[in-house]
């Protein structure tokens, strides 16, 4: 990318160990390249999509392994019903005046967006060589997943915060570059 005069030496862009080019004169990075014609990701991309993946597994994951099943049969035992209602002496079940309040309907999860989650939550251990960066990513998915203190959380096993943060920097740019060069989507269809 050199040319023969100094001029065009200073204004042609450089290539980082990474591959990726720098803007002349600046060390800041351009896009980086993506892979048949697919959109780059970004951190905010990735944060988005392993942070939807959590919670999907909390709130899917007990379901399917059949805790789920055990309390519903277990309720029914204990549903009343109007006659044995009078056959206690209660009287007729009490019912709220006025129609139900209006609530959104939530769809389950489609076979497509399943595998979707499944495959952001191995991100981590396919993209991420270093289990130190894994290890703090975690923890801040985790905390970010699930609303709780990020900073309690390293104190908690004896990380420095700001250490912490260029971690979790250093694995969100791998995955996120891993993720440029593939075809996975952003978004999960329906």
């Amino acid at each position: 990318m050199t040319t023969g005069s100094a001029q065009g030496r200073r204004t042609a862009a450089k290539i980082t160990l990474a591959g990726y080019a720098t803007a002349p004169g600046r060390g800041r990075r351009q896009t980086p390249p993506t892979g048949r014609g697919v959109a780059s990701w970004s951190h905010d991309d990735v944060i988005d999509r392993m942070v939807e993946a959590l919670r999907w597994l909390r709130r899917y994951a007990p379901r399917a392994m059949g805790r789920g099943m055990v309390s519903s049969r277990v309720s029914r035992a204990f549903l009343a019903d109007e006659a044995a209602h009078a056959e206690a002496g209660w009287g007729l079940i009490e019912r709220a005046d006025g129609p139900e309040p209006d609530r959104e309907i939530e769809l389950p999860p489609t076979p497509r967006q399943i595998s979707g989650h499944e495959r952001a939550l191995t991100w981590l251990t396919l993209y991420v060589p270093d289990p130190e960066l894994r290890r703090v990513l975690a923890i801040w998915l985790g905390c970010k997943a699930h609303k709780r203190d990020f900073r309690r959380a390293l104190e908690a096993r004896g990380i420095p915060r700001a250490s912490a943060y260029r971690y979790r920097d250093r694995a969100l740019t791998m995955i996120a570059g891993v993720l440029s060069r593939s075809d996975e989507p952003k978004t999960i269809p329906r």
